[in-house]
């Protein structure tokens, strides 16, 4: 069975269907809320009010960062395993 999941952005609601394509939708929600809201109070007082779109963008633009910074890091542990595989290697082969 399909799980439901809501976001609640704007004082809106938006529903959407959990599946294969998007197996982890609920923990996504989560924080794409809670970005939104963090974008809301980044922009809160600001003059000219800023639009919606301009608090998603900020958002999703801070979700893709952290994404991007993610990746490196893993990129960056990966090769370090994958040195550290190869200096123990070494000393096994030495007689």
């Amino acid at each position: 069975m399909e799980e439901l999941v809501t976001l609640h952005i704007f004082g809106q609601q938006f529903i959407f269907k959990a599946g294969e394509a998007y197996p982890h939708l609920s923990e996504v929600s989560v924080l794409v809320e809670s970005e939104v809201e963090k974008a809301t109070q980044q922009y809160a007082g600001s003059s000219p009010k800023a639009s919606n779109l301009t608090i998603l963008l900020s958002a999703a633009l801070d979700i893709a960062n952290k994404n991007i910074e993610l990746k490196k890091n893993e990129a960056a542990l990966a090769d370090l395993i994958r040195q550290r595989s190869g200096m123990i290697l070494k000393m096994l082969d030495q007689p």
